[in-house]
């Protein structure tokens, strides 16, 4: 089935707004795995492409410890591919831990769509830095809140689970575990500093 950027488009929103229905017609696509990999590649690049673009352009610079990560397109790639293979382990581990029916290869091509709707954001951001720096800043917000929805409810109905508050929570440790781990290995590699150091 060949599909086209308006068809995508739709399927986006289907899958956001109705994701009981929407998601199951995109799992029910299954392309091959080698697709689910490729696809993982494209949206990664671009997205990176895009936030180095958006960090250049946004008026207010703000120092962080992060500076090191997007100080590059090439980091940034390594951080998100990072990024989706931990978001999609987790979704398929953690959830098949908890009775689920997910699969690994069905939480990567959630994932990877996530990142692609995340991607039309990030077009939009862009496009809003360089007209409404201010609105472009709103848009973030928007943004997070709209990956912390769609995790939840793609790994709810990924899995078959029905109570959202305990997926929301499930989530929620699982991130900050996740992060957790993360800043000890990268504070151990000395990627980023320690504090009082």
């Amino acid at each position: 089935m060949e599909l086209r950027l308006g068809d995508l488009l739709t399927l986006a929103r289907e899958t956001v707004l109705t994701p009981r229905t929407g998601v199951p017609r995109l799992l029910a696509l299954n392309p091959p795995m080698e697709a689910r990999w490729i696809g993982a590649g494209v949206v990664v690049c671009v997205s990176a492409v895009l936030a180095y673009l958006a960090n250049i352009l946004f008026p207010i610079r703000v120092e962080t410890p992060w500076d090191w990560l997007t100080s590059s397109p090439l980091k940034m790639m390594l951080s998100q591919s990072a990024g989706v293979l931990f978001t999609a382990g987790a979704m398929a581990f953690v959830g098949q831990r908890f009775g689920g029916r997910g699969s690994f290869p069905d939480a990567l091509l959630l994932t990877v769509w996530m990142e692609f709707i995340t991607l039309c954001v990030q077009v939009l951001q862009v496009v809003m830095m360089l007209l409404f720096p201010l609105i472009a800043q709103l848009l973030g917000l928007v943004a997070f809140g709209l990956v912390f929805w769609m995790i939840v409810r793609f790994t709810a109905e990924l899995h078959g689970f029905s109570n959202l508050v305990a997926v929301s929570v499930g989530v929620v440790i699982t991130l900050f575990v996740g992060a957790l781990i993360a800043g000890i290995v990268m504070s151990t590699l000395g990627l980023v500093p320690v504090a009082g150091g």
